[in-house]
C-alpha cells in the first residue's frame, strides 16, 4: 500500500455490500485536521443508510461519524491542535470525513482534545451520540430550544421539572441523561432494561420504569412518580411503538424529541410539539449550538461531568463493522457501544474491494493479450476472477510477452515472461467455485491471438 493510501470500509452501492478497499488520504483544508483514526463507533444510522439509502448519494461511499485518534497534519487557521495530539471529532457524511477509515478530516470547531482520564474508545463513544442528544434537548429548529447548561443561566435553569428518556441504556440515552441532569430537571425518568438499573442511576436516573408500558400504562407509571405536567419527552429510540406511547404521556403544551422520523402526528392548535433532531454539529441549524457545546467537552470529560459509554472492541478492524452493524440491526446489542479500530485492519483481510473494479472493467486504454488452449474456458477466468478477490487487489497490466498466472491453493502471483501456464494439481475452492484437479502444462504463443469465449487478462497479484 502507497504511503499516500489507506485502507478504508466502503458500501459498494445504494443498498449494497460493505467491502474493504483502499482510497486517497486526504489533505486538510482551512479550519481542518487530518486524524490518524485509532477507534471509531458504530452508530445505527450506518445500517439504516445500508438499508433503505438516506442520507449518501455517491457510491461507493464510506460512512461513520465517531473519530478518535492523534493529529497528523493541521490545516491553516487552526491554532489550537497541534501534530501529535490526542483528539476526538464528530464527522460528516463526506467521504473524506468519515471514520470508517484509517484517516479522515476532522473540522476543528467539532473537535476536542482527549483527556488524560480517557483512552481512544470511551472518547470514541462520544461524538455523535452526545451531539444528538444535545440538539435534541437544545436546539432551536431542531430540537426543544432549552437553553443549554453551558449558556450563561442554563445550569440547573430547569430544576423541579420532569423529564422522559425513553430508552435511557441506548447511546443517545446516556447522553441525554447527563445532559438533563446538568440541566437540572429533576425527577430524570427513563424507561430501559431492568439490567441497566444501578448504571443509568449513577448517570442521574431517579426514576425508573418498565420499557414495555402501552401509552396508557406509561402515563400511570409516571403519575406514580410525579404531579408535575411531563413537558419534555425525549424519545432516543423512536420506534412507531414508543413514539406512540411517548406522544400519549407527552403533558399539554410538550415537546416530544424523536431521533427517527414522526409517525405521530402533532395536535393542530392543542400546543404539543414533536420534532426529529439532527445530530450532526456540520448542519447550518446546528453549527453555532455544536461549536459552544464542543468547547466545553475536554473539561466536562475530564471532570466526569460528562461520563462516556460503555463499550465493546470489535475484532479484525475495518473487517468487524459489518458483522457489528448486523448485531446492532438484529436487536443484540444493549447498553454498550460497538467499537472498531482501523489499523487493525490486517492486510490479508483487506481485500474486498471486489465489486469496485470487477473483472474486465478496468479503467485504462492499454491492451491485454489473451490466450487460449483446449483446457482452459471461462470457468478458469471466473477462478482467477475469484482468486484475486479472495486473496490480494489486483492491477492489470500491458506486457510485451505474455505473463502466466500462477495458482496455488493460498496465493496468486504472476510470473512474468513465462511461456506456460502452471496450474496446481490439487482441488480449491474460491468464492464457491471449485478448481478442478488437473496437471497440464499449456503452451502459450508470444502473441497469442483473442479467441472466441476466451479472454483471460495477466494479472499482476501484489500485497498492499
Amino acid at each position: 500500500m502507497s504511503s499516500q493510501q489507506q485502507k478504508a470500509l466502503f458500501l459498494q452501492s445504494k443498498q449494497g455490500k460493505f467491502a474493504v478497499g483502499q482510497r486517497n488520504i486526504p489533505k486538510p483544508g482551512q479550519g481542518q485536521l487530518l486524524v490518524k483514526i485509532h477507534s471509531t463507533a458504530l452508530n445505527p444510522v450506518d445500517y439504516k443508510i445500508q438499508e433503505t439509502g438516506i442520507f449518501v448519494e455517491n457510491y461507493p461511499a464510506v460512512l461513520g461519524s465517531d473519530i478518535a485518534g492523534t493529529v497528523e497534519e493541521v490545516g491553516e487557521g487552526v491554532h489550537n491542535f497541534s501534530k501529535g495530539d490526542k483528539v476526538f471529532a464528530h464527522g460528516s457524511f463526506a467521504d473524506d470525513q468519515s471514520s470508517y477509515q484509517q484517516f479522515a478530516i476532522a473540522v476543528a470547531d467539532f473537535a476536542a482534545k482527549i483527556p488524560n482520564n480517557l483512552d481512544f474508545d470511551h472518547a470514541a463513544t462520544v461524538p455523535l451520540a452526545y451531539d444528538t442528544a444535545a440538539v435534541g434537548l437544545y436546539s432551536e429548529k431542531l430540537g426543544a430550544g432549552l437553553t443549554p447548561p453551558w449558556a450563561q443561566g442554563g445550569k440547573g435553569k430547569y430544576s423541579g421539572k420532569p423529564i422522559l428518556i425513553v430508552g435511557g441504556s441506548s447511546s443517545v440515552g446516556t447522553y441525554a441523561i447527563q445532559l438533563a441532569r446538568e440541566s437540572g430537571f429533576s425527577p430524570i425518568i427513563t424507561t430501559a432494561s431492568p439490567a441497566h438499573e444501578s448504571y443509568l442511576k449513577s448517570l442521574g436516573v431517579t426514576d425508573f420504569i418498565s420499557r414495555h408500558l402501552s401509552g396508557e400504562e406509561l402515563t400511570a407509571a409516571l403519575n406514580k412518580v410525579t404531579k408535575a405536567p411531563v413537558e419534555i419527552v425525549f424519545d432516543a429510540i423512536s420506534l412507531p411503538e414508543t413514539q406512540q406511547a411517548a406522544w400519549t404521556a407527552l403533558a399539554q403544551n410538550g415537546t416530544l424529541i424523536l431521533t427517527l422520523q414522526p409517525v405521530v402526528k402533532e395536535d393542530q392548535g392543542k400546543g404539543r410539539r414533536v420534532v426529529a433532531t439532527h445530530g450532526s454539529p456540520h448542519a447550518q441549524a446546528n453549527q453555532a449550538l455544536g461549536q459552544a457545546s464542543w468547547k466545553i467537552l475536554e473539561e466536562w470529560l475530564k471532570t466526569g461531568v460528562i461520563k462516556p459509554n460503555r463499550f465493546e472492541v470489535l475484532p479484525n478492524g475495518l473487517n468487524g463493522i459489518d458483522e457489528g452493524l448486523q448485531r446492532m440491526r438484529a436487536g443484540k446489542v444493549s447498553g454498550t457501544k460497538l467499537v472498531a479500530h482501523p489499523q487493525e485492519t490486517k492486510v490479508s483481510e483487506a481485500i474486498r474491494y471486489l465489486e469496485l473494479q470487477p473483472y474486465g472493467q478496468e479503467k485504462s486504454t492499454k491492451t491485454y493479450l489473451p490466450f487460449r488452449t483446449t483446457y482452459i474456458r471461462w470457468p478458469v477466468r471466473r477462478a482467477i476472477y475469484r482468486a484475486y478477490q479472495v486473496d490480494h487487489p489486483h492491477t492489470t497490466i500491458n506486457v510485451g510477452h505474455p505473463s502466466a498466472p500462477i495458482l496455488s491453493h493460498d496465493r496468486c502471483r504472476s510470473s512474468r515472461g513465462s511461456s506456460a501456464v502452471p496450474v496446481s494439481s490439487m482441488d480449491w475452492q474460491l468464492g464457491g467455485l471449485v478448481w478442478p484437479s488437473v496437471q497440464q502444462r499449456f503452451p502459450v504463443p508470444p502473441l497469442a491471438p483473442p479467441v472466441s469465449g476466451v479472454a483471460i487478462q495477466f494479472i499482476v497479484f501484489k500485497n498492499i
